[in-house]
Formats: structure tokens, sequence, C-alpha cells
């Protein structure tokens, strides 16, 4: 599977892109599906609330946004924010938020995910936010 990521926001993050392409092949792998390529793209919170406004009606600042075109987008800030209110360190969050991503492109609904998405979680050492 082909993995790349873009990083079009200011923030550090707490993973390499190397663990971030793994968390999604292992996404992947878990789900037994097939996937060609994913894309992640990391933007500011500007550019992710006018995303999720254009493409979802909706005027908030999202954590995680899925195309169907293989692209899944990501507001570190927002993820970042996301941690310190569950209680968890960030780079688990965004592995929560990578995950949860990916299964969207599979095709998994938020009814199917959160069981999912704790499994896979756990199997790669990260906490779980829920």
């Amino acid at each position: 599977m082909i993995c790349k990521v873009h990083k079009r926001s200011r923030i550090d993050l707490p993973l390499t892109q190397k663990k971030i392409c793994g968390i999604i092949q292992e996404a992947v792998l878990y789900t037994k599906k097939k996937r060609d390529s994913v894309e992640i793209v990391f933007v500011g919170e500007k550019t992710a609330r006018k995303l999720n406004k254009q493409f979802r009606k909706a005027s908030y600042i999202p954590d995680v946004l899925t195309f169907p075109d293989s692209e899944i987008v990501i507001s570190p800030v927002r993820v970042r924010t996301q941690a310190s209110l569950v209680g968890i360190p960030f780079r688990d969050e965004l592995a929560h938020v990578l995950v949860h991503g990916t299964l969207h492109l599979l095709g998994y609904t938020h009814k199917d995910i959160r069981r999912k998405e704790n499994e896979i979680l756990s199997h790669l050492g990260y906490k779980k936010p829920h």
C-alpha cells in the first residue's frame, strides 16, 4: 500500500511519517480489506473548518475528515486539544484519528467503528480514548 503524508500545519507531530503510515497499514490489515493508497494531510484549523463547511455543511473544526479519493485530512491542533480533554497523550489520540479515518476509507460507518478502533489501538499499544 502506498502511504503519503503531507504536513501543511505548523504544529509538531508526536509520530514520525513512518509510524503514521504503519498505523494506517495495520488498520487496513486488521480489517482484511484492501487499499492501494492513502494520503494523510495535516492542516491548520482554518483549513479544516473550511473543508468541513464545504463538504459536510458543518461550521466546527473537525479532528479528522475522510474523503473517498483515499485522503484523510487531520487538524493536529484539534487532535491535541481532544487528547487533553480526554486525558491521553497527543500521540495516542493522533493514532486514534488515523485509525478512525482509515476505517471510514474502508467503508465503515460510525455505528461499526468504535469496537474495531479500540481493538486496533489496543493491538498497536495505544491508549483508547473511549
